[in-house]
């Protein structure tokens, strides 16, 4: 499991809190920020195929 928190938060709204399971290896830092940057693509292929329909 990769637990990652929102730096810079906005005063008027609460920071993220980040849980994401995976199977995939994490061994260092690099590889959590890794594996959450390809988490983060996520929402921009929802929107892609949402567009679609």
């Amino acid at each position: 499991m990769i637990h990652a928190e929102e730096r810079g938060t906005p005063k008027n709204r609460k920071k993220i809190d980040w849980k994401l399971i995976t199977d995939l290896p994490v061994g260092s830092r690099a590889d959590a920020i890794e594996k959450l940057e390809w988490y983060a693509l996520r929402w921009k292929i929802e929107v892609f195929h949402k567009i679609l329909v």
